[in-house]
């Protein structure tokens, strides 16, 4: 066991590179994130369009100076996050279903209101998906990285100790052992 380097310490470092390479890599994640926010966005846009015509038919019968219409919120939707979205979507929906005998001579009918409500229903949980794989995403991250950390670690000790061992012996077998220039 030269300078304290024993057969534990090389089952030790096997076992540490055996769990880095369990880890998943974050390719695995990307796809699905890709997938996911494809997904998302695509349904978020539908709710959008149907959002806003629902609105502009309650504009038309309302007015827009109308206070009941400006209760119907559904406003500045680029600068809104996806929950945000879908409560204001939800508020929509609500405020359309009260007033619906008020705006609908404009063109709102309950199949409509179906229909968004159906859209709405389908956006939350492709928002919950895509938000639960960045969560798995990040959580991987964090194992991976302890992971590399603690093999990183080990494998910085067995060089030293390789480094001390070499430095006057066997000039090769020295710089072998070096890590980044480290000494």
């Amino acid at each position: 066991a030269n300078r304290g380097v024993t057969a534990n310490d090389l089952d030790v470092l096997d076992d540490l590179i055996t769990a880095f390479k369990e880890t998943r890599d974050d390719n695995s994640f990307v796809g699905l994130i890709t997938d996911a926010t494809v997904k998302k966005d695509a349904k978020r846009k539908q709710v959008e369009i149907m959002g806003r015509d629902i609105l502009g038919i309650a504009e038309l019968a309302l007015g827009s100076k109308s206070g009941i219409y400006k209760s119907f919120g559904f406003v500045n939707l680029g600068k809104l996050n996806d929950g945000e979205i879908i409560r204001q979507a939800f508020e929509l929906h609500t405020k359309a279903n009260e007033f619906m005998s008020d705006i609908s001579s404009k063109g709102l009918t309950p199949a409509m209101l179906t229909e968004f409500r159906t859209l709405i229903d389908e956006l939350d949980p492709l928002v919950r998906y895509a938000q639960a794989i960045k969560s798995d995403r990040d959580a991987n991250t964090e194992v991976r990285r302890n992971a590399a950390n603690a093999l990183y670690e080990k494998m910085a000790d067995l060089c030293r100790a390789g480094v001390i061992y070499f430095q006057d012996r066997d000039p090769a077998k020295y710089s072998d052992y070096v890590l980044y220039g480290k000494s």
